[in-house]
């Protein structure tokens, strides 16, 4: 063998070998680029939450609320950070088309928003206020299993579930308008 053929070798064993890690590298990227933004959300968001908690008594004696309404500014508070938490999330889905996912989250939002307030009203007052931040909860919880589960399929949406060819209905429209 003559010096030159193993350089070559190496470099093709070498790319091949690159281009295996590039999807996961990519992945990667992505999944800190999405935890950058959600940290980038959080450092808005919260200490706005806690802030609006803690003048919560003087905000409901200027707007003229009832002190016993306190607890329930704070869960609503509370709850509204869960959801934008949980719309962060469902976002995410439906940039990858994820719809379903995505209508899942709302979905199971809309039913447990209903189902906690019902029951909160049941328990009594001291309950007011708990069913929004529990549904946030709930379906936040639910978006961050989904959004998990895209990104472990993030190969395969990427490259294996797009279609090879337009769609029928993309082609009448393109020709119908020509």
């Amino acid at each position: 063998m003559n010096g030159t053929a193993a350089p070559g070798r190496f470099t093709m064993s070498s790319e091949a070998e690159h281009l295996g890690r590039l999807p996961q590298w990519l992945r990667g990227a992505l999944v800190a680029c999405l935890r950058n933004s959600l940290r980038r959300l959080l450092i808005v968001q919260a200490p706005l939450t806690l802030l609006s908690m803690a003048l919560a008594p003087w905000l409901i004696a200027a707007i003229g609320l009832d002190r016993l309404q306190l607890g329930i500014l704070r869960c609503g508070l509370v709850g509204a950070l869960l959801h934008v938490l949980c719309l962060f999330g469902s976002i995410v889905l439906l940039y990858f088309d994820r719809r379903r996912a995505a209508a899942e989250v709302a979905a199971i939002f809309f039913v447990a928003n209903g189902a906690f307030t019902l029951a909160t009203v049941a328990v009594g007052p001291r309950a007011y206020g708990l069913g929004y931040p529990l549904a946030a909860l709930l379906a936040c919880a639910w978006a961050y299993h989904r959004l998990e589960q895209t990104l472990e399929d993030l190969e395969y949406l990427t490259f294996a579930a797009q279609p090879m060819a337009p769609e029928a209905s993309a082609i009448e429209a393109s020709s119908a308008s020509a």
